[in-house]
């Protein structure tokens, strides 16, 4: 029988997590072996995974409005690689418009009370590039990116992003037109083949597949 694990109360963990850890960080604690083609790395359990140094984010198209960003994030610095830099910060995505915050936002940007630091997100157009120190500026509101002084963790974080973007064979370029087809060659839809039912009643567990279903016992 697995041998589940357990935290105690009042436990932190300073980890760099990223959310598809959370699957393989369940079964490690759970006691199950975790699959090999699931990317994440336990962070809890009989089978923890080295910690991160780095851990990576990704934002596309957001409805009816394109956007492509990247995001690096370390123990101490945040990296942003806006692909859109001629875009706004906020993106015009209607759903999200009608949202009374958002319209509150617009209003008092329109009549010139929003201060700086907010004004900032109200922008018409957004840095190509944005690097926060997340300890002294938790907010992430002073962008590092431009200063000579990070030059050289502006350059790490930039290799990380490239290097995490070729492992994992980032679409974020391809046009959707050309995505579709890769998914549907030739405009059709694939078909998925039938699915194998595999037996795992205790009498008669994994011995047996059926494509048309089977017994089982309660």
């Amino acid at each position: 029988m697995a041998t589940v694990f357990h935290v105690p109360n009042g436990t932190v963990n300073d980890q760099l997590i990223s959310s598809i850890d959370f699957g393989p960080t369940v079964l490690s604690m759970a006691g199950v072996k975790v699959p090999v083609h699931m990317q994440g790395r336990p962070f809890l359990g009989n089978q923890t995974a080295e910690p991160r140094q780095y851990v990576f984010g990704a934002r596309d198209r957001v409805d009816e409005s394109y956007d492509m960003i990247r995001s690096v994030r370390s123990r101490d610095y945040l990296y942003i690689r806006n692909f859109y830099p001629n875009e706004p910060f906020h993106i015009w995505v209607p759903y999200l418009n009608k949202m009374p915050i958002m319209q509150e936002m617009m209003r008092l940007d329109a009549e010139g009370k929003l201060n700086p630091d907010q004004k900032k997100w109200m922008a018409e157009t957004r840095p190509a590039e944005e690097l926060y120190d997340v300890k002294a500026d938790p907010f992430q509101l002073n962008n590092l990116a431009e200063i000579p002084k990070y030059k050289m963790i502006l350059g790490e974080m930039r290799l990380q992003q490239d290097n995490w973007a070729i492992t994992i064979n980032d679409l974020g370029r391809m046009n959707e037109p050309e995505m579709i087809e890769i998914m549907w060659p030739g405009g059709k839809q694939p078909v998925t083949d039938k699915p194998y039912f595999i037996v795992n009643a205790p009498e008669d567990r994994g011995s047996k597949n059926y494509q048309t279903g089977g017994t089982f016992s309660k």
